[in-house]
């Protein structure tokens, strides 16, 4: 079975505007939303994740600065890739 990649994307913005833009990301195709005091972390399947999508993104952002000039937004993205994470927990913890 081939293992599933998304790509995780952190974005630096203040938390009162995290909801409005979970909610733009949402319907952009971005899933898995957790939010902390500094930053929206979101992720996107990695084949969603394309020149023309990173286009798009970095067109919402653009816009979304422009509605709200005094924010600073940037993002970094990584590829996350399928774990089996009660395996990787198993082995860690020992017969519980």
């Amino acid at each position: 079975m081939k293992k599933r990649s998304w790509i995780q994307i952190v974005i630096r913005i203040a938390e009162p505007y995290q909801d409005l833009l979970a909610g733009l990301l949402a319907l952009f195709g971005f899933t898995g939303f957790i939010q902390d005091p500094n930053a929206l972390t979101c992720v996107i399947p990695k084949q969603k994740w394309n020149g023309r999508s990173i286009n798009k993104f970095d067109s919402l952002l653009s816009k979304f600065k422009l509605e709200f000039p005094s924010l600073d937004v940037s993002y970094t993205p990584v590829v996350v890739h399928e774990e089996n994470w009660n395996k990787k927990w198993e082995k860690q913890t020992g017969i519980v």
